[in-house]
């Protein structure tokens, strides 16, 4: 979509550039950290059939154990040799495929036997678990922003979809933002302030126009550290796909300094030199009232646990708590209801939260 990464005709800030001998970088491009970066990149650049196929024949072991650890190399390497001749595993388990990036590798199935999982550092993990319906055997999808996409593997459709948020950090080193600044947040929509030319081209341009218009409220901002300042402004919450990398609007940190110089006034003085930001952010993956999901799953011995959005932190040991109050057939408390898949069938429900409007996601 063109809003999500929009081609910007190039304005005064970007023709901005620091003075030569300048102590402060005050690039506007983004610096953005790899997953993974290490000195195994060889090992993490290795396809998932590549990285299994060597745990089991033993091939470049040196490499593989400099990039897991010569122990844990070995272990991995006997989990996968084991997992490769033997079809059949004992005891109940609880598989949980956990994280941002969701599984990787599995045993083709309803749902996975033995997973490999890469990770957003790189770092790979071995899961054993068991289908669903085999010696009792239980399964949880709390794949993060993968969430819809492992519940496909089941044949179950989710009804959450995924925004992406992002944030922005940068040095104060004009000092400009008080230490003992509370958390601010902008709970009005906004208007950018543009000088006239680049007003001009942004509304002439069908790509920029929108840098013109009314921006969302949500903009915030707290102190971070000893100088450092993030700011959040979550102004495009339309539904995206999850994909990896993803991409970071140039223009995001700017967008976000001007946002907040409404309520800061002075930093203004950044956006003619803007500092050097880091940005980084993540997927919110949500449902469309808000509220995760913490419930069995239309298929037999398997649940779902997530859609928490950006309150996970706040939320997930209590959603996590009813997961296994389900799982292992505990009574449940009185709220389950509000966090089950069932609740879509309530056309009640359903009429409510439509009428809900603004559900106050930062």
């Amino acid at each position: 979509m063109a809003e999500s990464n929009p081609k910007r005709t190039q304005t005064a800030a970007d023709k901005r550039k620091p003075s030569s001998g300048s102590a402060q970088d005050t690039s506007a491009d983004p610096v953005i950290q790899p997953a993974g970066a290490s000195a195994a990149n060889t090992a993490f650049k290795l396809n998932d059939q590549e990285v299994e196929k060597y745990l089991i024949s033993g091939e470049h072991s040196g490499m593989l154990e400099d990039y897991f650890g010569e122990e844990t190399y070995r272990e991995l390497s006997k989990l996968a040799q084991e997992a490769s001749v033997r079809s059949v595993r004992g005891g109940p388990r609880v598989l949980i495929i956990p994280g941002i990036m969701g599984s990787k590798i599995g045993k083709k199935g309803k749902i996975f036997d033995d997973t490999i999982w890469i990770d957003p550092l790189g770092r790979l993990w071995l899961f054993w678990g068991q289908s669903a319906g085999q010696q009792d055997g239980r399964f949880v999808d709390a794949a993060g922003p993968m969430l819809a996409a492992v519940a496909r593997l089941l044949d179950v459709e989710l009804p959450v979809f995924s925004e992406l948020h992002l944030k922005t950090s940068f040095e104060d080193y004009l000092g400009l933002v008080p230490r003992d600044l509370p958390f601010l947040i902008c709970d009005d929509p906004l208007r950018l302030d543009w000088p006239a030319e680049e007003r001009d081209a942004l509304e002439a341009d069908d790509a920029t126009r929108w840098l013109t218009r009314t921006l969302p409220a949500g903009a915030h901002m707290r102190p971070e550290g000893r100088n450092h300042v993030l700011i959040l402004w979550p102004y495009h919450t339309d539904p995206v796909p999850e994909v990896f990398p993803f991409a970071i609007p140039a223009e995001y940190t700017e967008i976000c300094l001007r946002g907040m110089a409404r309520l800061l006034p002075a930093l203004s003085a950044y956006i003619e030199r803007l500092p050097k930001p880091y940005v980084d952010g993540g997927y919110y993956t949500r449902t469309a009232e808000n509220r995760p999901l913490a419930c069995p799953l239309p298929v037999g011995g398997a649940f779902v646990h997530g859609a928490l959005s950006g309150f996970g932190i706040m939320a997930s040991s209590a959603t996590a708590e009813l997961v296994a109050a389900h799982i292992t057939g505990t009574s449940l408390p009185d709220y389950a209801a509000a966090f089950d898949l069932a609740r879509y069938d309530d056309p009640g429900h359903v009429a409510r939260f439509a009428a809900w409007g603004d559900d106050s996601q930062l």
